[in-house]
């Protein structure tokens, strides 16, 4: 089926067939109003970006907390047996750990964030810890 014009009563192979066709007969066109439209309209609205960057990241942190048993985020370093700055207290924002390493391999910064809001990626291998907490630990790792 191969139609010239797309109304709403085609089926979805139909509209997704004319948008493939209409994009590639007019690529250039539709780059340039991408390109001229996000010149103008990002820095105008920059602070729609934050807004949205501190929602998900809420939402990480209540999925994590949430998994780990807590109603609230908090710093988990009880998680790690025999820590010796378990006494000291919480200081600095909360931040992601990786309890087994390999965090480097993992995906970075906002999209980890987003894989975990949506639920993509497993928390059983994830905990909140303050930045005290999160200082030692990678010192302890990178000299162990």
């Amino acid at each position: 089926m191969n139609h010239d014009y797309v109304a709403q009563t085609h089926c979805m192979a139909c509209k997704a067939d004319y948008q493939s066709r209409y994009y590639q007969q007019h690529k250039e066109r539709i780059r340039i109003r991408k390109k001229r439209t996000d010149a103008e309209w990002y820095p105008n609205n920059k602070w729609r970006f934050r807004g949205y960057r501190v929602k998900r990241r809420a939402l990480m942190l209540q999925k994590v907390a949430e998994f780990h048993g807590d109603p609230v985020p908090r710093c988990r370093i009880d998680l790690t047996s025999a820590s010796p700055v378990s006494d000291l207290p919480c200081r600095g924002i909360l931040t992601i750990d990786h309890m087994n390493g390999g965090g480097r391999k993992d995906v970075h910064g906002a999209s980890l964030t987003y894989a975990i809001a949506r639920g993509d990626r497993k928390l059983d291998d994830i905990r909140l810890l303050c930045q005290v907490h999160q200082l030692w630990n990678q010192i302890r790792t990178t000299y162990e």
